[in-house]
């Protein structure tokens, strides 16, 4: 379809898209909308985020309280999977398939700030077949003190050290759930939709939602954190925090 409304070849089409993308991604960049993606500068980046508003105010700093004192922000983690064309090579086919979602995919794990709805970080590009867990794990980030994530079951057994979790409790098999974990879970449930609503919004960029079918390399990390960027920046304008 590009290729036809500009009037040029389908391998002119696909090179443009290379060299464009990578244009894209200088604007949120340069803003300061793109999300983190090295692991290990993950806990530096939320020790700047303490209060609602996501930063020190100058009259907290002023006082004499001491910035673990003072409240911080929640945070929730997710993973998201993207359809991928499928592998032609049978190894990569048992790399690449996701018993979850029934197809061959590519996962990323995402932490977002839960009251800007921004997202903070933006994990490795891994293969389908990998656990959500497992890719926390292997990335190796870490968290300030006191700080509290929400999360979902797929992330049973992820408790990073000095963090509060939340996790909605499953029922064992045959038992029932009493009403004060149904009202529990109801209560994380809403809090950690956000990072569902985060996700939605990263995949209104069709490249990201629809089967991708790019198998340059490093290309599918590349438009996913395209989307990140310009997920936050539609957020911080709707917001007016400009």
């Amino acid at each position: 379809m590009l290729a036809f409304h500009f009037d040029i070849s389908q391998s002119q089409a696909c090179q443009w898209i290379h060299v464009l993308s990578e244009v894209l991604l200088l604007t949120p960049k340069q803003l300061g909308h793109t999300p983190e993606r090295d692991p290990q500068k993950v806990k530096e980046l939320l020790e700047s985020y303490t209060d609602e508003s996501g930063k020190y105010s100058d009259n907290e700093t002023d006082s004499n309280e001491s910035k673990s004192e003072i409240s911080m922000e929640k945070y929730a983690i997710d993973g998201t999977e993207r359809r991928r064309q499928h592998p032609k090579d049978n190894e990569e086919q048992k790399l690449f398939y996701s018993g979850k979602k029934k197809t061959h995919t590519v996962k990323n794990n995402v932490i977002v700030t839960v009251g800007n709805r921004r997202v903070e970080y933006l994990g490795h590009t891994w293969e389908g077949k990998k656990h959500d867990k497992t890719i926390c794990d292997d990335e190796g980030h870490e968290f300030p003190e006191g700080i509290t994530l929400y999360k979902y079951t797929g992330f049973q057994g992820y408790e990073p050290s000095g963090v509060h979790t939340f996790q909605p409790k499953k029922k064992s098999r045959g038992g029932e759930l009493s009403i004060e974990e149904k009202e529990q879970n109801a209560l994380i449930s809403k809090i950690r939709i956000v990072a569902e609503h985060v996700i939605r919004g990263i995949k209104r960029c069709c490249i990201v939602k629809d089967v991708f079918r790019n198998t340059k390399d490093k290309f599918d990390g590349l438009v996913m954190e395209i989307a990140c960027g310009l997920h936050n920046f539609r957020t911080v304008y709707r917001t007016g925090n400009t």
